[in-house]
């Protein structure tokens, strides 16, 4: 997708609009932009840099399509779908940490070792709370 392009959702409801005055540059469309910083947390979280998780997690409660969210909803690809649901308070507990569901599917998927380099899944455990 492009910055120009006339999809893009208005202010009114969430987005910034396409910017038609300048020249178009690819974005991530919203889903794998919500997708991307979700990874980035899970990395962070899985290699204790508390700091960098600090701003992702920012980022997240930003980019929620509950009210006081981004109000964009973001159709993520069914990997995400269960964190992110219950991350915006759709899960089967309406008292769910809204953090459990991401720190679970960090778990499984360093176990998958689908975190790349930065953890091994042979040694990896989760961070000590």
């Amino acid at each position: 997708m492009l910055s120009n392009n006339i999809r893009l959702p208005p202010a009114s409801e969430g987005g910034s609009g396409p910017w038609v005055g300048d020249h178009g540059v690819r974005i991530l469309n919203p889903a794998t932009f919500t997708e991307a910083i979700m990874m980035l947390w899970i990395r962070e979280r899985a290699v204790q840099e508390y700091d960098l998780a600090s701003m992702w997690a920012f980022f997240l409660q930003a980019l929620c399509d509950y009210p006081g969210g981004s109000g964009v909803q973001k159709n993520v690809r069914p990997k995400f779908k269960d964190a992110w649901d219950r991350h915006n308070g759709r899960g089967e507990d309406p008292d769910e940490n809204v953090w459990d569901a991401l720190i679970e599917m960090r778990d499984r998927l360093a176990c998958a070792g689908e975190l790349g380099p930065l953890v091994d899944p042979t040694t990896w455990q989760p961070p000590a709370l």
